[in-house]
């Protein structure tokens, strides 16, 4: 029981200073904040934030164009494929009556 209540008189002492910390931790960053010039700030926004999502949804959308586009090629491809034969064949066989008469 002795035990237990060490323990748990440990584990508020370790809370208090995780909170304290944390504390401490956001004081600076608030100071820090303030101490920023307006380009860094915009480096921190745009730059490290922005940038890399932009980036990579651009990078997705074209991905996503280029698969679309490359398989409306092949649809088309595989739709005319055969009338273009036959078309190409049949001006084939009216040159050569043409050219026979």
């Amino acid at each position: 029981m002795k035990k237990g209540i060490a323990l748990s008189n440990k584990e508020s002492d370790a809370k208090a200073a995780v909170k304290s910390a944390e504390e401490a931790l956001y004081t600076k960053v608030v100071e820090k904040y303030r101490s920023l010039s307006e380009d860094e700030v915009k480096t921190l926004v745009v730059d490290d934030k922005w940038a890399a999502s932009l980036c990579s949804d651009i990078k997705s959308e074209l991905d996503r164009v280029s698969q679309r586009f490359t398989g409306r090629i092949k649809e088309l491809s595989d739709r005319y494929e055969t009338p273009f034969r036959r078309s190409r064949q049949r001006s084939k066989h009216s040159a050569q009556r043409w050219m026979n008469t």
